[in-house]
């Protein structure tokens, strides 16, 4: 049996809303816009996405998780829950942050495929509002972060979303470097926590 050829995915960091340029490098506190495609190979197949285990890290293995296993965002100060414009992209507008010591961030998620059937919705997370960094008592330590946009693919991890039948699961990645403005508030990230054991993440 053949196999169904699987959409092409990307990860890409905008410049100020989702029609916007690529871009590598922005100012904390700067409008960059999360975006997330997978792109079908052939016109007569029919796919869904759902994007969700999002982490960012410093780039010495510290994470810090923003989309949970279901695609729920986690912290509303790093990244609020996504809007799906079609079935096969999402996105999300948020600010730079960065962390106190490093100025280059990478941030890494999972997209899952799956099958449209015809005449069916693509299914979404069931999320509520997250937290904002303010509200959450236990974040009491933070570290700022930066942002540029470069599409890395990293080692597979597993997942178990949804109930439904996943056709494959995406890694994808981007990176972006955070240049300080001292004119303005720095938005801090929450401190991450060192991993003892060896992550699913590389």
């Amino acid at each position: 049996i053949e196999r169904m050829p699987m959409p092409i995915c990307r990860y890409e960091l905008l410049d100020g809303g989702p029609y916007g340029p690529p871009i590598a490098f922005a100012t904390v506190g700067q409008k960059i816009y999360h975006k997330w495609t997978c792109e079908p190979v052939t016109t007569d197949s029919s796919f869904c996405m759902i994007v969700h285990s999002c982490v960012v890290d410093s780039g010495l293995r510290e994470f810090i998780d923003i989309l949970d296993r279901r695609g729920c965002a986690l912290d509303s100060m790093l990244l609020t829950n996504l809007e799906y414009s079609t079935d096969l992209i999402a996105g999300q507008q948020t600010q730079v942050y960065k962390y106190a010591d490093r100025d280059t961030l990478f941030f890494q998620c999972q997209i899952s495929i799956s099958a449209k059937s015809h005449n069916s919705i693509c299914p979404r997370p069931d999320c509520i509002n997250p937290p904002s960094e303010a509200e959450d008592e236990k974040r009491k330590h933070q570290l700022p972060i930066i942002v540029n946009e470069q599409l890395n693919v990293r080692i597979p991890r597993k997942s178990n979303v949804y109930d439904f039948e996943v056709l494959e699961i995406v890694d994808v990645s981007s990176r972006l470097q955070a240049i300080e403005n001292f004119g303005n508030e720095t938005i801090n990230l929450p401190k991450p926590q060192k991993q003892i054991k060896n992550p699913e993440i590389c």
